[in-house]
C-alpha cells in the first residue's frame, strides 16, 4: 500500500527505488512522458501567445543565446597599455582600439578644461576685485554642466575598463557574418617587449628573399613528401639526411651552422611517425628562434578532388587570425618563409589560417570570372554585398599538399638548450576555452631561463671555439696595426730570426726566410721578446684584463683582483701565490708573399697518423683534456684586418675523428661541416686546441695596395696563448706530472725560455696593476724552465 508522502507526489513520481532494472525503465518511461506533456503544452501556450503579440517573440529570441564555444571563451585582465611577451593573454588589436578610446577621451576631457580655464580668465574685473581669491579658484574649475560632461566622460573610461574582460560580441552579431572566423592578422601590432626579444623576426625592413633548406629526420622514409615542401616553399632545396652506419649523425644544431655559412634563411625539418608526416620543426637562421610544430591531416595534392599542378610562381601569403602575442611571432615566422614581393601573374595564394590554435596550410590557384545568375554576390565581413563586384565571382583550384599544425614549442635560439621561451602541455590543460594563438590566451607559460654565467665556456666547450665581436677599440687597432707591421717588415728582411717559414708547418724553423718568390714566411714569433720594437703595445693586449677575464672564465678560475693585498707587507707574496695564470706565446701570423700557404688538417699537441685507431685518438683527447675540468689553457686570434684563415669543424674537439674525416686529404678543402671562421678587424676568437683545423693563407703581392695604402688581402692576426698555472691558488685545474710536462714541452718548444729570465724582460711602461699581473705571470713562466733538450710536441 503506497505511503501518505507518495500520495502527494506527481502521477509517476514515487519517491522509493524500485525492485529490479524493468520497473526502473518502466518508471523512466513514464516521467519522460510526464516531462515531454509539459513542454508541449508550454510551448504551444507561447505560440498562441507570441501569435497575439509578435513582440514578445522578438523578445525572446533576443534572450535566446546559443552557449557556445566562442561564448565560454574568456579575456585575460590586461591594462591598454600592456607590453609583454609570449605568455600574456590579451588581444593585440582590441588593446590597441581601447587605448585610441581613452587617448581620445583623454584629449577631450582636456580640451574641456583648457575651455573652462579660458573662461574663468575672461571674468569682469569688478567681480575680480569683489571675490579676490575666490575667483582664482572658480577659474580652476569647470561649469556645472562642464563638471558632468567631465565625470560622464571619466564613466565611460572607467566602464571600458571594467568591461574590456568581458565584453564580447553578441550571437546576433556574429551571425551576420557568414565569415566569422576569418581575421586578417595586422603584424604591425606586435608589442614592442616582443619585438626586442625576437630582433631577428620583427624588423621593419621587408624580410629578406628566402632560401630554404628542407630535410627529414635521421633515416627517414619521407623523401617524396619533403620534396612536395620545395614546391610549397619557394626558392628552397631537399638534402636527404640518411646515414650511414660509419657516418657522423649530423644534429639540428650542426645542419644550420651549415645552412647559414650557405646563407639559408630557414631550415625545415621534416618528422616522420609510422611512415607518416607527424611533425615539422622550423628554424629561423642564423641564430634562431625555433618553433616545432605537430602535423595532422596530411593529404598530398594529388588525392584531392580536381586539384591543380602548381606553376611555380611565387604565392601570395594570407595570415588570418594570429591576433595575441605568440600568434605574432608565428605570423613573422610564416612571413619569413614566403617572399615579399609574390608573382601575380601565377595567381597562387598559400593560406594558413588559425582557429582554436589549429593552424590550416592550404594553397590555391584563384580565377576571377563573370557571375552566373544562380550565384549570389561577393559579401563582405559584415554580410552584405560589395560594391563594385556584383558581376565577379572567385574560383579557386585546390593544389596541396594540405595539412594541419598546431604549435607545441617555441625555443629563443636553436633547439631546446638555447633557452625554452613557450611550451604547449596538454596534460596541464584542462579547459577547452583557452586558445594561446587566437584571441584569449589564460595560462603564462613562459619559461625564461637564468642568463649563463659563463657564456663564453658554455659556447667553448659544446663547439670548440667562441666568438668575441669588438674586442678591440680602433685606438688599440691603430697602435697595433703600427707595431704588427713593423714587426713582419723586419722578419720579411731577414733582420728578426724568431720566424715561421713556408713550406714548414711546426717547430723547429731556420733564422733566415727564404727568397719572397717562394713565399717567405708566415709568421713572427715572440712579439714580447726584449728587443721587439712595439713591444709594450703587444704587451697591453696580452695583459689587458678584457683579454685575461675572458681567459679565467675559459680556464675555469676565479677573477684575481690585483693590488688587493698590496697595502700589506705580505701582499705581493700572497699575489704571487694566489697568480692563476701563466703567461705562455704571442706570436703573429702573416700573410705569405706571392705564394698562397695551407697548414694540413691537425689537432695541436696530438699526433694523428693514419695508423692511430679512434679508440687510442679519444684516450689521448681525454688525458689531455678531461671532460671533467677546463682547459689548461686558452689560445686565441686576433686579426687587425679581415681574417678567414681559420677553419674548424664544430665540435670536433670532444670525439675522435669520423671515418670520412680519417680518409680525407690532410688539405681537403671541402671537409663536411667544416666551417670558415669569418673576423672582423678587433674580433677575436678562442678555440680548443683540441679542435681538428687548419689554416689557408693567400699569398700576397706587397706592391699591390688599396685605396687605404695596405697591401691587399693582408693578414696581420696576433696569435696568443695564457696557460693555468700547476698548483695555483684556486685549486682549479692544471696537472701534476706528465701533464705538466707536456704543456711546458707544447710553450718551451718555440724557445721563449731562453729569453723570459732576461734582465730586460721585465715589463715597464705598463699601467700599474697590469704591470704588477705582467710580472707575476712572467714568473710562472720561469718556474717552467728553460726548456733546453726539451723536444718538439708535433712534427712536419
Amino acid at each position: 500500500m503506497p505511503s501518505k508522502k507518495s500520495k502527494l507526489l506527481p502521477s509517476g513520481g514515487m519517491e522509493f527505488k524500485p525492485a529490479n532494472k524493468d520497473k526502473r525503465k518502466i518508471l523512466h518511461i513514464k516521467r519522460k512522458k510526464v516531462k515531454d506533456a509539459q513542454s508541449r503544452a508550454e510551448r504551444f501556450a507561447r505560440k498562441k501567445e507570441e501569435a497575439k503579440n509578435p513582440k514578445l517573440k522578438a523578445e525572446r529570441l533576443r534572450r535566446n543565446i546559443p552557449l557556445t564555444l566562442e561564448r565560454k571563451r574568456v579575456w585575460d585582465d590586461v591594462d591598454s597599455d600592456v607590453e609583454d611577451g609570449l605568455g600574456m593573454s590579451f588581444d593585440v588589436e582590441r588593446v590597441k582600439r581601447h587605448k585610441m578610446e581613452e587617448e581620445a577621451w583623454r584629449e577631450k576631457i582636456d580640451e574641456i578644461n583648457a575651455t573652462s580655464g579660458n573662461e574663468g580668465k575672461g571674468g569682469e574685473g569688478e567681480e575680480a576685485d569683489e571675490h579676490g581669491d575666490n575667483d582664482e579658484v572658480d577659474s580652476m574649475i569647470a561649469s556645472e554642466s562642464d563638471e558632468d560632461e567631465d565625470s560622464e566622460g571619466n564613466d565611460r573610461i572607467q566602464e571600458s575598463n571594467r568591461t574590456r574582460k568581458s565584453k564580447l560580441p553578441s550571437a546576433t552579431e556574429r551571425a551576420t557574418s557568414p565569415t566569422q572566423s576569418t581575421r586578417s592578422t595586422n603584424l604591425d601590432l606586435a608589442p614592442d617587449a616582443l619585438a626586442a626579444k625576437f630582433p631577428t623576426l620583427f624588423t621593419k625592413e621587408l624580410p629578406p628573399a628566402p632560401k630554404i633548406l628542407i630535410t627529414t629526420s635521421i633515416n627517414s622514409t619521407l623523401h617524396d613528401q619533403a620534396q612536395l615542401l620545395t614546391d610549397l616553399f619557394p626558392n628552397s632545396v631537399y638534402i636527404r639526411r640518411s646515414a650511414h652506419k660509419y657516418a657522423h649523425k649530423y644534429s639540428v644544431r650542426e645542419i644550420s651552422k651549415f645552412a647559414s655559412n650557405r646563407n639559408f634563411t630557414a631550415l625545415v625539418v621534416v618528422e616522420e611517425d609510422q611512415k607518416r608526416v607527424s611533425g615539422m620543426t622550423i628554424v629561423h637562421l642564423p641564430v634562431g628562434p625555433t618553433f616545432h610544430f605537430s602535423v595532422s591531416n596530411w593529404v598530398e595534392g594529388k588525392k584531392l578532388p580536381g586539384h591543380g599542378n602548381s606553376t611555380g610562381h611565387w604565392p601570395e601569403l594570407i595570415l588570418n587570425n594570429f591576433r595575441t602575442p605568440l600568434g605574432m611571432l608565428a605570423a613573422h615566422l610564416f612571413r619569413t618563409l614566403f617572399p615579399a614581393q609574390p608573382e601575380l601573374v601565377g595567381r597562387q595564394v598559400v593560406t594558413l589560417h588559425n582557429q582554436r590554435d589549429y593552424i590550416f596550410v592550404r594553397r590555391h590557384r584563384y580565377v576571377f570570372r563573370e557571375k552566373r545568375e544562380t550565384e549570389k554576390s561577393v559579401v563582405g565581413a559584415d554580410g552584405k554585398e560589395m560594391k563594385g563586384v556584383e558581376g565577379i565571382r572567385t574560383g579557386l583550384q585546390e593544389l596541396g599538399p594540405r595539412f594541419t599544425l598546431k604549435l607545441r614549442r617555441v625555443d629563443k635560439g636553436i633547439q631546446r638548450a638555447s633557452g625554452q621561451e613557450w611550451e604547449w602541455k596538454g596534460g596541464m590543460e584542462k579547459q577547452r576555452t583557452k586558445f594561446q594563438l587566437e584571441t584569449y590566451i589564460v595560462t603564462e607559460t613562459s619559461m625564461t631561463p637564468p642568463p649563463d654565467p659563463t657564456p663564453h665556456l658554455t659556447s667553448l666547450q659544446r663547439d670548440g671555439f667562441v666568438v668575441i665581436p669588438g674586442l678591440l677599440s680602433q685606438s688599440q687597432l691603430k697602435a697595433l696595426r703600427a707595431a704588427a707591421s713593423h714587426a713582419a717588415d723586419l722578419a720579411r728582411s731577414g733582420k728578426w730570426p724568431h720566424i715561421r717559414t713556408v713550406a714548414k708547418q711546426f717547430p723547429p724553423w731556420p733564422s733566415t726566410p727564404p727568397p719572397a718568390q717562394e713565399g717567405g714566411i708566415w709568421g713572427v714569433q715572440h712579439l714580447m721578446h726584449p728587443e721587439m720594437p712595439g713591444r709594450n703595445e703587444f704587451a697591453k693586449l696580452y695583459f689587458s684584463p678584457r683579454v685575461l677575464e675572458i681567459v679565467e672564465e675559459l680556464v675555469g678560475v676565479k677573477k684575481t683582483k690585483p693590488g688587493s693585498n698590496a697595502e700589506s707587507p705580505q701582499g705581493e707574496e700572497q699575489e704571487q701565490e694566489q697568480e692563476p695564470l701563466t703567461m705562455e706565446l704571442l706570436n703573429l701570423l702573416i700573410s705569405p708573399t706571392y705564394v698562397p700557404f695551407a697548414l694540413r688538417w691537425h689537432r695541436d699537441e696530438i699526433p694523428t697518423p693514419p695508423t692511430l685507431s679512434a679508440e687510442d685518438e679519444l684516450a689521448a683527447l681525454v688525458q689531455k683534456s678531461p671532460p671533467d675540468r677546463p682547459a689548461s689553457h686558452a689560445q686565441y686570434n686576433i686579426p687587425l684586418y679581415e681574417d678567414a684563415s681559420l677553419i674548424v669543424v664544430p665540435g670536433s674537439h670532444r670525439r675522435a675523428r669520423n671515418q670520412v674525416e680519417r680518409e680525407a686529404d690532410p688539405y681537403e678543402d671541402n671537409l663536411p661541416c667544416q666551417m670558415v671562421v669569418e673576423l672582423r678587424p678587433g674580433d677575436a676568437v678562442f678555440y680548443d686546441s683540441n679542435i681538428w683545423h687548419r689554416g689557408v693563407y693567400d699569398g700576397v703581392d706587397p706592391d699591390v695596395k688599396g685605396e687605404d695604402g695596405v697591401v691587399q688581402g693582408l693578414r696581420l692576426t696576433i696569435h696568443g696563448s695564457v696557460g693555468l698555472a700547476v698548483g695555483s691558488g684556486d685549486g682549479v685545474g692544471g696537472e701534476e706530472g706528465k701533464k705538466a710536462n707536456a704543456r711546458a714541452k707544447v710553450v718551451l718548444q718555440h724557445g721563449v725560455g731562453f729569453w723570459v729570465n732576461r734582465e730586460d724582460a721585465s715589463f715597464n711602461g705598463l699601467d700599474a696593476d697590469v704591470e704588477k699581473r705582467a710580472e707575476r705571470m712572467r714568473k710562472r713562466l720561469i718556474e717552467m724552465g728553460s726548456g733546453e733538450g726539451i723536444g718538439y710536441a708535433l712534427e712536419g
